[in-house]
């Protein structure tokens, strides 16, 4: 059925009828070619077409009927009222460009994003191998040239020369005189010979005229499930392997302009090693970076920030009893910058160090003030900052200690301490638009016990998530809604809830089970699909869906299973996938609740979801518990509301979550959003980065 026998049909529905003119908008606006930029010039099209815009964006080469380039507005006013522009586009009229949009009552903040181009980096630890150089399938053979035809094979493509670099030392990685490493010139030739990693770890030693080095990862013949073969590969400055760190950067600045700790900052990541063709499940900072200058801020009143953290590795590590610095394996303190605060009261607590340390101010490498000894006991602890100062070190560890015995800690302008708040702070709004529900900063990974985190979806784009919109939002939370394609009269009511914050995930072009594979041979078994049919249903779903303008990362399978030959399929277009069903029957029981909801472990394309309309009340608070005892994740699910569902349930069951999360000790959230902080960090991973 074509774009426009789908609107006729929608408008037969509501009792309505096209006009001859807008019938023939429909036609002429022709074939989709993609989002333009402001520089895209689309030439003299010979057909029918049209390009995806951005709001506040002037086309340069979209000349409107006078001759004019086109200007997308963000907003127009309309009878005293303003609407806000959505689904902008440029379309082809024969000799000219026009431009059309759709009129909204709430803003669509999706077009205030900035390009990756407008974000500079910088590495937080030593290891240098950023995991979006990893490319699968990748090998580097003999001559150096890269080739892409060996399934499974990955390769480390693009490693920067830095300035002043003439050595580096590689790891984390199985030796073989297979696997060859190139280096390359500014014109991407190759500059001398070509070696291997025969042997580990190695170092290489820049040629002359080199600026980037490519080597091969893993060979076709070293695939094994569950082992990429290189999770902790490290790339480190200098001829020595000194052990591995996990990669890790900040966003140092947006479009030129510097980002102060506490305006935005944001850790990319590492984590995955659990199965060969998802080696790395890459967070990446995806556009997430806003013109720091239009945020509404609230700081976080706590002054500890635990990237500040000084362990080992650091020139000084401990206050001793006289004031001064050393450095004692095992030992850790803070670095409170107090600058600015100079005559000001400030006191702290929250350091559980067994049998005592020592604080002291500072300014540069001199000692200020000696504060003396202080116990887990004792806190908090109040002390005016000296006239001339610039740091207040504090003991936080001694070597007998957890880690874990300072995560709390929290530092406070004035004589008391206050409610305990992360370092960062929140964002507020943006511009004078005032954002639904919290929206976290946090400039570096913080250290905590990690906690539950839930999330909910409701599949089949039915009419009654508007119910859900709704009491999701008396709780200031936030669900995912599955969406199949073949209806698509209902889009511009999604679009609706995504500006709230809501999150659209792809639930194939129809919603038919996708559990049986068919090789194409004799006759189809019901529901049997070919590898290449699973394949268009989830490409063809994923490319409606942001054509229409949805920020889709997220698999839903239709009716929860999807066949094991399908998921290369699904792991080659999203991020995070449900397709698993859980247990024979989908009920939650004591014997196997413990395996309800997802660990570390669980690669993000094989998830599955805990049914509300199969489960009690009470088996789905046991899940919980489960989750919560464990720290797990979970997804709910449903379809109907009120239905099966009924509504005194689902706000039982959120009252019962709520009092979880008013604690501390869960997270409900959007399933994408949810799936990020809970797969942040492994556990093992997750100290290492921090005290990186």
């Amino acid at each position: 059925m074509s774009l426009l026998d789908e609107l006729k049909k929608y408008f037969a529905l509501r009792g309505e009828t096209l006009t001859k003119e807008e019938i023939a908008e429909v036609v002429a606006d022709g074939i989709y070619k993609g989002e333009a930029e402001s520089d895209t010039n689309p030439g003299t099209p010979a057909n029918p077409c049209w390009y995806g815009a951005t709001t506040g964006v002037t086309y340069q080469f979209f000349l409107d009927q006078g001759g004019q380039p086109i200007t997308v507005p963000k907003d127009v006013a309309v009878e005293e009222a303003t609407k806000y522009v959505v689904s902008p586009r440029l379309v082809w009229n024969e000799t000219y460009w026009t431009l059309r949009y759709e009129l909204v009552d709430e803003p669509d903040m999706s077009g205030e994003y900035i390009s990756n181009n407008d974000v500079s980096k910088s590495s937080k630890s030593k290891n240098r191998a950023n995991p979006a150089n990893i490319k699968i399938p990748a090998v580097v053979v003999s001559n150096g040239v890269i080739q892409t035809n060996y399934p499974e094979t990955a390769a480390f493509i693009g490693y920067k020369r830095s300035f002043g670099e003439t050595q580096f030392t590689v790891s984390g990685y199985t030796p073989s005189t297979g696997k060859y490493a190139a280096f390359k010139d500014s014109n991407g030739e190759v500059v001398g010979s070509v070696n291997h990693l025969g042997t580990h770890p190695k170092t290489f030693t820049w040629p002359e005229n080199a600026v980037s080095w490519d080597a091969t990862l893993r060979g076709a013949s070293e695939v094994t499930e569950g082992q990429p073969g290189y999770t902790d590969f490290q790339i480190e400055s200098g001829p020595n392997f000194t052990g591995y760190v996990p990669f890790s950067e900040i966003v140092s600045s947006i479009k030129n302009t510097t980002i102060e700790a506490q305006m935005l900052s944001k850790d990319n990541v590492v984590p995955d090693p659990i199965s060969a063709d998802n080696a790395l499940n890459l967070r990446t900072f995806n556009e997430q970076g806003v013109k720091t200058i239009d945020l509404v801020v609230d700081l976080s009143t706590n002054l500890a920030n635990i990237k500040n953290v000084l362990g080992d590795s650091s020139p000084y590590n401990m206050v001793n009893s006289a004031g001064g610095r050393q450095n004692i394996p095992g030992w850790k303190m803070i670095a409170i910058d107090v600058r600015g605060l100079w005559g000001k009261s400030i006191t702290w607590d929250g350091i559980n160090i067994s049998s005592g340390g020592y604080s002291a101010f500072y300014s540069g490498d001199t000692l200020v003030l000696n504060n003396g000894a202080f116990t887990a006991a004792n806190q908090p602890r109040t002390h005016v900052v000296p006239s001339g100062c610039d740091v207040l070190y504090i003991d936080v560890k001694r070597p007998a200690d957890n880690d874990l015995v300072y995560s709390t800690v929290r530092v406070n302008v004035g004589e008391t301490v206050l409610p305990y708040e992360p370092y960062g702070g929140k964002v507020l709004g943006y511009k004078d638009f005032t954002f639904i529900g919290e929206r976290l900063i946090v400039p570096t990974a913080q250290l905590y016990d990690r906690r539950a985190t839930f999330s909910f979806i409701f599949d089949d784009g039915l009419e009654s998530d508007q119910n859900v919109v709704n009491l999701f939002t008396q709780y200031r939370y936030r669900c995912g809604f599955a969406l199949p394609t073949n209806d698509r009269s209902k889009f511009f009511r999604y679009l609706g809830y995504q500006l709230k914050g809501f999150e659209i995930l792809s639930h194939s072009t129809d919603s038919a089970r996708m559990s049986v594979y068919w090789d194409g041979t004799g006759t189809a078994p019901e529901y049997g699909l070919t590898t290449e049919q699973a394949e268009q249903k989830m490409l063809n779903s994923l490319t409606t869906l942001k054509s229409f303008g949805f920020h889709v990362n997220g698999w839903v399978t239709p009716n929860s299973k999807l066949h094991n030959n399908f998921l290369p399929i699904v792991k080659r277009y999203y991020g995070l996938a449900y397709t698993q069903y859980f247990g024979a029957d989908g009920i939650v029981t004591p014997e196997n609740a413990a395996t309800s909801f997802q660990t570390f472990n669980s690669e993000l394309r094989t998830l599955l979801r805990i049914s509300l309309e199969s489960n009690t009340v009470s088996a789905i608070k046991l899940c919980i518990d489960q989750a919560i005892a464990n720290k797990g994740a979970v997804c709910f699910y449903a379809h109907q509301f009120p239905g099966t569902l009924t509504e005194a349930t689902l706000i039982e069951i959120l009252n019962y979550l709520k009092s979880f999360v008013d604690q501390s000790k869960a997270d409900v959230l959007p399933p994408t959003e949810a799936t990020n902080r809970y797969y942040m960090f492994r556990h093992d991973e997750l100290l290492s980065i921090i005290n990186s």
